[in-house]
C-alpha cells in the first residue's frame, strides 16, 4: 500500500496543491485534438485537453508551488504519474479512419507520449522550462 493521498484537480479553485495536483481529463488525446476534429460522430468530442495542454497546465502551477531556488529539490522528491496517453488517439479514430490510417498515427502518438514523459522529467529538474508547444 503505498498511503498516496487523493489530490484534487489542477483546475480546481482556491486548493493547495503542495501535495499533488491531477491534471487528467477523460477523454484526452496524447497528440492535439485538432487532428480529429474531421472524424464522424466523435469528433465534436475532441477537447483542447491533449498531453501538451496539460503540461502548459502543470508549468503554469509550478511557480504556487515552489520559489526557483527551491524546486529542483521539490520536484527531485515528487512523484509523477503519466497514465493511459494514446488510448483515445486510436479509440477515436476508429470510427471514422480505416487501418492504414490509423496506424500511420502510431509514429507520432508515440513521439508525443515520449516526449511528455521527457518534459516531465526535465521540468521536474528545471524550472525554467517551458513544456511542449
Amino acid at each position: 500500500k503505498l498511503d498516496l493521498p487523493l489530490v484534487p484537480p489542477a483546475m480546481a479553485r482556491r486548493r493547495s496543491f503542495r501535495r499533488g495536483a491531477n491534471f487528467a481529463v477523460a477523454g484526452a488525446f496524447a497528440r492535439d485534438a485538432g487532428l480529429y476534429r474531421d472524424i464522424p460522430v466523435v469528433g465534436h468530442l475532441a477537447l483542447n485537453t491533449s498531453s501538451g495542454v496539460q503540461l502548459r497546465w502543470f508549468e503554469s502551477l509550478k511557480p504556487s508551488l515552489c520559489r526557483p531556488a527551491e524546486c529542483r529539490a521539490f520536484f527531485r522528491r515528487s512523484l509523477f504519474v503519466m497514465g493511459e496517453l494514446g488510448v483515445n488517439d486510436y479509440s477515436f479514430s476508429l470510427f471514422g479512419k480505416n487501418l492504414p490510417q490509423i496506424r500511420s498515427f502510431v509514429p507520432g502518438v508515440v513521439n508525443t507520449i515520449s516526449s511528455a514523459t521527457e518534459v516531465t522529467r526535465i521540468a521536474s529538474l528545471d524550472h525554467q522550462h517551458r513544456g511542449l508547444n
